[in-house]
């Protein structure tokens, strides 16, 4: 059953699907394990690139120049061992010689033309690094893993051999990058060196090898515009040369991490002589609370006792004594 969606988008979710599956693979290879340290790098390179298997010219392809740049991210898994996931936009592709072209301009006319194929990926290599430099870690170290390869762009041009690219006669062919495969799936080996200490810590030089498993056309497109119509049984062939520094937490070439750095001792304070006192603030008493109010609705009358208006009878007064007589 044919799918609904145009070409165009259906090749745009699948390379988003093929990302977040890479993705999620790599996370998931990377959460086995639980390493002390999380390294972040930037990474640019040299591409050196042909197309490798069936030649659909006489002569063999020739290798053609491109950069690549990106970055990584490395979690150590043991001493001398580490997984590492990098993004790189890489330029591959072709140059061919003695290329016939017959060009737009009638009054110009060349013999030697040369052929250009520049196509650019986005590739995204899960690598296994094994050797004492592995992530961050000063020494020799080999690298292995597979590598996703999605198209971005295509631009096939011819241009007299004598003048160069970017000459006056240069002639665009090709720019539909839909004739590529819009997934490619390949390999790559490599071995480096890493600096961990001295100026250069964090530096890496590299020289890799990447492989397509998979055809750089599609079977409707043919060979391009080099072999129109020819057969496209051949894939991506790279040899790079890389350099990358880390950003990070890196450790010491025995495989443990790198102490924290030791504040530097303190000064010793000279003595006072002669010695001070030592006052001792005493605290200060706390005030009593002023007495509380009296409410004058239950305060006690003051008032005094009323007199009697009238005297006592005469059988309530007091007797009184008689004078005393002295003897």
């Amino acid at each position: 059953m044919r799918s609904p969606l145009p070409y165009h988008l259906r090749g745009c979710a699948l390379k988003w699907w093929s990302l977040l599956f890479w993705l999620g693979l790599a996370r998931g290879a990377v959460a086995q394990q639980r390493p002390p340290d999380l390294l972040i790098g930037l990474k640019f390179g040299l591409n050196l690139s042909t197309f490798v298997g069936e030649s659909c010219v006489g002569a063999p392809f020739r290798w053609n120049a491109g950069l690549a740049a990106g970055g990584l991210v490395a979690r150590p898994l043991s001493a001398h061992s580490a997984v590492q996931v990098e993004v790189l936009v890489s330029q591959k592709g072709i140059r061919q010689t003695r290329y016939a072209h017959v060009y737009q301009d009638p009054t110009f006319i060349s013999t030697a033309n040369t052929y250009q194929a520049v196509l650019q990926y986005l590739d995204l290599p899960l690598l296994y690094t094994i050797g004492p430099g592995s992530a961050g870690r000063a020494g020799l170290f080999v690298a292995a893993g597979p590598q996703l390869s999605l198209a971005l762009t295509r631009r096939e041009f011819v241009h007299p051999t004598d003048d160069g690219p970017g000459g006056p006669h240069e002639e665009t062919l090709a720019t539909d990058y839909r004739a590529l495969v819009p997934v490619g799936a390949g390999y790559v080996v490599g071995a480096g060196y890493r600096w961990a200490t001295g100026p250069a810590a964090g530096a890496c030089l590299e020289l890799r090898y990447s492989g397509d498993i998979t055809r750089v056309y599609q079977a409707d497109y043919g060979a391009g515009t080099l072999c129109p119509g020819g057969s496209n049984q051949f894939g991506n062939g790279v040899v790079q040369v890389q350099m990358s520094w880390l950003f990070g937490k890196r450790a010491k070439p025995d495989g443990l991490p790198l102490p924290a750095p030791t504040p530097p001792p303190a000064e010793p304070v000279p003595p006072v002589w002669p010695p001070r006192p030592i006052i001792i603030p005493m605290p200060l008493p706390r005030p009593l609370p002023p007495p509380p109010r009296e409410d004058p609705r239950t305060r006690p009358s003051r008032r005094m006792p009323e007199r009697r208006s009238q005297p006592f009878p005469r059988g309530e007064h007091p007797p009184v004594p008689p004078p005393s007589v002295p003897y």
